[in-house]
C-alpha cells in the first residue's frame, strides 16, 4: 500500500525501529522531542489498523536509539541508550508486556560506562541478549547481557577479545539452540 505517517506529532521521529508482534501485526519505536527532551515513542499496527502513539519514557535525560525484539509471547523485549543530564549514557531494558506497554527500566551499565546504541537478540525461549559498543575501553568493545523471561538481567561481560581492532556495532542473532552469533 502507499506510504503511512506512523508519527503524527509533526516531531521528526529519529532512529526508528520495527518489530514483528505475530501474523501481520508490527511495533514501531522511535525517539522525538515533542515533549522537549528526545523520549521515546511506539506505535502498534494490529489487524491492518494503527493504534494510538504511546510515550514509552519520561525521564529527565535523553532517551534514543530504541532497538526492540519479540519475546515470542506476544511481548517485546526493548533496549535504548538513556542520557542523564551531565552524565554518561547508559543501556536500558525493559521487557513490554501484551496489550498497553508499561516499562520498568533497568539500567545495564554502570555510570562509569561509555555505551553506544544497544541491539538485540532475542532467544527461542523468550530470551535476549542485549549488546553494546562501548567506548570506556580503546579500542571499542562489544559488551553483552542476556535477559531471561524469569530470571531478569545476567551479568555483564565483554562478549569481544582485546585484539587491537575496533568493534563499533552489531548484528547479533541467536540460533534454535540458543546460541549467540
Amino acid at each position: 500500500g502507499p506510504p503511512e505517517d506512523v508519527n503524527t506529532s509533526g516531531a521528526p521521529a529519529l532512529e526508528p525501529t520495527i518489530a514483528p508482534l505475530g501474523g501481520s501485526d508490527v511495533a514501531v519505536f522511535w525517539s522525538d522531542t515533542r515533549d522537549g527532551a528526545y523520549e521515546l515513542y511506539y506505535r502498534a499496527r494490529r489487524q491492518g489498523a494503527w493504534m494510538p502513539e504511546v510515550r514509552l519514557t519520561d525521564l529527565d535525560g535523553s532517551s534514543r536509539y530504541p532497538a526492540a525484539a519479540p519475546d515470542g509471547s506476544g511481548g517485546l523485549h526493548l533496549a535504548w541508550l538513556y542520557t542523564p543530564p551531565a552524565s554518561n549514557p547508559r543501556v536500558y531494558y525493559a521487557h513490554l508486556g501484551p496489550g498497553i506497554p508499561v516499562l520498568a527500566p533497568i539500567s545495564l551499565t554502570p555510570d562509569t560506562a561509555r555505551p553506544d546504541a544497544p541491539s538485540l537478540a532475542p532467544s527461542p525461549d523468550g530470551s535476549c541478549y542485549v549488546l553494546w559498543p562501548e567506548r570506556v575501553t580503546q579500542p571499542t568493545r562489544l559488551w553483552v547481557v542476556p535477559i531471561h523471561p524469569v530470571t531478569g538481567a545476567g551479568t555483564r561481560r565483554r562478549l569481544t577479545p582485546t585484539d587491537g581492532t575496533t568493534q563499533s556495532s552489531a548484528a547479533p542473532v541467536v540460533v534454535r539452540n540458543g546460541i549467540l552469533h
